[in-house]
C-alpha cells in the first residue's frame, strides 16, 4: 500500500459481490468490470510502456479485476513480452488455480470470500486453490469484513487453512465504497485484528478519492482502452 503501481482491471467475474444477491457489501469497481472494453494483447502493452517510468525497479504491475484468472493465456503473452520489467502483482478471489501464469507472478493477493459477499458456498470457496496458493505460491490473503460476526465466518470456512496461511500474511479490510462507510466500520474490523492477530487494511483509493477513485478509473480506462479482455 502506498507504493506506485500500474494498475492493469481485466473485465469479467466469475462471482458477483453485491447486496442484489443478498450480501452485506459491494464490489466497489463492480460497474466497471461488468462493461469491459475489448483490447489486444499489442495494445495493451505498448500503454504500459508509454505510461511507466524508464526506471521500473519500484513499479509494481497489479493486475486485478474482476478475476483476471478467467484470461490466464492473454496474461501469459503480456507478461512474456514484459520480460521481467516489473514486480508482477495478482489479485484474484481464489476460486480459480492459476497454474497457466503461476511462474510468472510475484505475488498473488488473494480475496477469499464469505457468505457476507452474496456468492454461492459452492461458488466461491475452491478448496483445492486455496491450498494450491498456499503451498506453490507467494500469496498474501484478505478477508472483507463487513460486520463483526464475519470473523466467525473466517475461522468457519477457512479454518483448516489458516495456520498454513500464516498470520502475518491475513489481513482483514472494512467493507465500504466510501469514506462515510469506512470510517463506520474500521474501529470494528481494527478490533478484529487486535484480537485475532490478523494484519488490517485501510482502503487507499476510498481514503484518498472516496467512492473507491471510481471517476478515475473511468477516465483513464476511456482513454487507455486497458479495462477488457486482454
Amino acid at each position: 500500500m502506498g507504493k506506485p503501481a500500474i494498475v492493469l482491471m481485466l473485465g469479467g467475474c466469475n462471482l458477483d459481490c453485491t447486496p442484489v444477491h443478498g450480501g452485506d457489501w459491494q464490489c466497489d469497481v463492480r460497474q466497471l468490470w461488468k462493461r469491459p472494453k475489448k483490447a489486444v494483447v499489442q495494445k495493451v502493452y505498448e500503454h504500459i510502456l508509454k505510461i511507466a517510468p524508464k526506471n521500473t525497479e519500484n513499479i509494481s504491475l497489479v493486475i486485478t479485476g474482476g478475476e483476471p484468472l478467467r484470461q490466464q493465456y492473454p496474461i501469459r503473452v503480456l507478461l512474456n513480452k514484459l520480460q521481467g520489467k516489473f514486480y508482477v502483482e495478482l489479485e484474484t478471489n481464489g476460486t480459480i488455480k492459476p497454474d497457466l501464469v503461476a511462474d510468472q507472478i510475484d505475488q498473488f493477493n488473494v480475496s477469499p470470500k464469505l457468505p457476507s459477499s452474496g456468492n454461492n458456498y459452492n461458488i466461491y470457496y475452491k478448496e483445492r486453490v486455496i491450498d494450491y496458493l498456499i503451498d506453490e505460491c507467494n500469496s498474501h490473503f484478505k478477508f472483507v469484513i463487513a460486520k463483526e460476526s464475519d470473523i466467525e465466518d473466517v475461522y468457519n470456512y477457512y479454518g483448516r487453512h489458516l495456520s498454513r496461511m500464516g498470520k502475518s500474511r491475513i489481513w482483514l479490510m472494512p467493507a465500504s465504497t466510501n469514506q462515510e462507510e469506512f470510517q463506520q466500520k474500521a474501529g470494528m474490523v481494527a478490533e478484529l485484528c487486535r484480537v485475532h492477530g490478523f494484519n488490517f487494511s485501510s482502503r487507499l483509493n476510498i481514503n484518498i478519492w472516496n467512492n473507491g477513485g471510481s471517476h478515475l478509473y473511468h477516465k483513464f480506462t476511456h482513454q487507455s482502452g486497458i479495462l477488457a479482455k486482454v
